[in-house]
């Protein structure tokens, strides 16, 4: 089986690297061919090397990756890493819509290799968390539907005919308009940010532009909905799937279920609130019962 990359792609994380990269390249130029300071050829490699990495490597990298689909498990191999997944251990396969169309499946959830996704998943096998060597990230993939029903038959999953008819109940995630603690952290690190580039530019509109834009990147990001609702399928005592309009997660076993409330575990034991998983664009952990 042949996964088919689409070449070219942006994401969530994508749009905040960009905004930062992109400062560093247009100040480079600016302190290089401006300012006639030799300081700006600093800034300039950092924009240069991102967009090379991020455009250029990543690409020719996602043709040199080799799958192996063997009937127990798949078998990674990437630029500086070799990884091997039984399916018995996928206990989380999640499905989410890229920007552009594509989608990325992945299997275990790990922040780390989510939020440097091209990095961990085509170059390095690099995390902090405990379930890595269980997980994974599909990125960019085009044929989404046929390596998914592939790795729903191996885990135990129905047929999709059968998926289809089976009944949904009504879930809900509640959430405050901000999360305090997250935006502390994010305003103490855009003013950093301001700060050091203001010093080290010495540029009072940049300044100002800079902070605009990470205003507008904090409401983005921090403003959620009072309420969003979610649709699970209950296949077994063991299996379950839940649903909103561009993504997905089946989790076998691994999720608890109350009268209350459904409790996916990911086997994160820094982070327990949703919105953590919202930053990381996957399915929140905890759900309550629809009631009307």
């Amino acid at each position: 089986m042949e996964i088919k990359y689409l070449k070219f792609e942006i994401n969530m994380w994508d749009i905040f690297f960009l905004v930062i990269y992109l400062s560093h390249l247009l100040g480079g130029i600016d302190i290089l061919f401006n300012k006639k300071e030799k300081d700006g050829i600093f800034f300039l490699v950092i924009g240069i090397s991102y967009f090379v990495y991020r455009f250029l490597l990543v690409m020719i990298i996602k043709s040199k990756m080799k799958f192996d689909f063997s009937d127990y498990k798949v078998k990674i191999k990437g630029l500086f890493f070799e990884k091997i997944i039984e399916y018995s251990d996928i206990k989380t396969l999640t499905v989410r819509k890229n920007m552009l169309g594509s989608y990325d499946i992945l299997l275990n959830f790990d922040s780390s290799i989510n939020i440097y996704k091209y990095f961990c998943n085509l170059i390095m096998d690099v995390s902090i968390e405990s379930n890595h060597k269980k997980s994974y990230i599909f990125c960019d993939i085009k044929n989404k539907d046929e390596i998914l029903e592939y790795l729903l038959k191996k885990i135990g999953y129905p047929k999709k005919e059968i998926r289809e008819k089976v009944n949904g109940e009504k879930l809900y995630v509640k959430y405050s308009i901000f999360e305090r603690f997250h935006m502390l952290c994010c305003s103490i690190f855009s003013i950093v940010s301001i700060f050091s580039v203001g010093v080290a530019w010495g540029d009072l509109e940049l300044m100002i532009e800079l902070f605009v834009i990470i205003i507008l990147l904090l409401v983005m990001t921090m403003i959620k909905f009072f309420r969003k609702d979610y649709i699970m399928k209950r296949y077994s005592n063991y299996s379950i799937s839940i649903f909103e309009r561009k993504k997905g997660i089946y989790i076998v076993d691994s999720f608890l279920e109350t009268d209350e409330k459904v409790v996916i575990n990911y086997e994160n034991y820094f982070y327990k609130r949703d919105y953590y998983y919202f930053q990381n664009n996957v399915m929140p952990k905890n759900y309550k019962k629809y009631d009307n």
